[in-house]
C-alpha cells in the first residue's frame, strides 16, 4: 500500500536525523545529508527562560553561602571585638597590680586643756583649737621602678574650742597641713626624699601658711 509504504519511508527519514538542537526559539530536527526527501518536523518552541533559570538556581544555591559567611564573618568580628576589649581590660587589671602602695591612717582625740594649737604668733582670745585630728600617710610606686616612689602626708584638724573661753566637742574643720613629694630608695633602709610643706585654711585658720620645702634622708629599721 502506498499510505504504508509512506509512513514507514517517513519513520526511517527520522531516524537518520543526526543532529538535535536547543535554541531560544524552540526545538527542531536536522535531517541527515543523505536523506533527500524529509519533510520539515515543526515543534512547538520551548517557552523556558534557560538563563534566568540558572540564574535563579544559581543565586537560590549561593544566597545560603553568602548570608552563613556574613553571618560568621560577623561573629569573627564581634569575638574579635570582644577578645580585643577583654585584653585591654586585663591589661588595665595587670598594670593596676603593678601598683604598690603602703601606709597608715591615725586619729586624735585631745582632751580638755590639752587642745592642739596650730596657731602660734596669734593673739590668745582669736585662736581656735583642735578637738580631732586625723593624719594620713601613703606611698606609692610602681613594680616597673620599685625604688622611686611619690608620698603624701596631710594632717586635718578639726574643733571649735577656745582656751579659757568655750570647751566642746564641735569638729568643725579648721586647717589642714599637708606634707607631700618624692623620694628615691638608696637601700632596703635609707631613702632621700624631697619634700614640700604648707598650712592650707578649712575656715578656722588665723595663722600664715607656713611654706616650707626639704631634701631630706630617712633611715628606717
Amino acid at each position: 500500500m502506498k499510505i504504508g509504504k509512506s509512513v514507514t519511508k517517513t519513520a526511517l527519514s527520522l531516524l537518520t536525523a543526526t543532529s538535535i538542537f536547543l535554541s531560544g526559539a524552540g526545538l527542531a530536527l536536522a535531517k541527515d545529508n543523505k536523506a533527500n526527501k524529509v519533510k520539515k518536523v515543526e515543534v512547538q518552541p520551548l517557552k523556558i527562560k534557560y538563563a534566568e533559570i540558572s540564574r535563579g538556581l544559581v543565586a537560590k544555591a549561593i544566597q545560603p553561602k553568602i548570608k552563613i559567611k556574613s553571618e560568621k564573618r560577623i561573629l569573627e568580628i564581634t569575638k574579635s571585638e570582644q577578645y580585643n576589649d577583654d585584653s585591654m581590660a586585663k591589661m588595665e587589671l595587670s598594670d593596676l597590680k603593678k601598683i604598690m602602695t603602703n601606709g597608715y591612717v591615725e586619729s586624735h582625740f585631745y582632751p580638755f586643756h590639752n587642745e592642739y594649737d596650730p596657731n602660734p604668733g596669734v593673739a590668745f582670745q582669736d585662736r581656735v583649737v583642735a578637738r580631732y585630728g586625723l593624719e594620713l600617710n601613703a606611698e606609692i610606686r610602681h613594680k616597673i621602678f620599685p625604688k622611686f616612689f611619690l608620698f603624701a602626708n596631710p594632717f586635718v584638724l578639726f574643733g571649735n574650742s577656745r582656751p579659757q573661753v568655750s570647751y566642746n566637742y564641735e569638729t568643725d574643720p579648721i586647717v589642714a597641713q599637708i606634707k607631700y613629694g618624692a623620694g628615691y630608695k638608696l637601700t632596703d633602709n635609707l631613702d632621700v626624699r624631697l619634700t614640700k610643706s604648707e598650712w592650707k585654711d578649712l575656715g578656722g585658720y588665723q595663722g600664715e601658711k607656713l611654706l616650707w620645702a626639704s631634701f631630706s634622708l630617712r633611715y628606717t629599721w
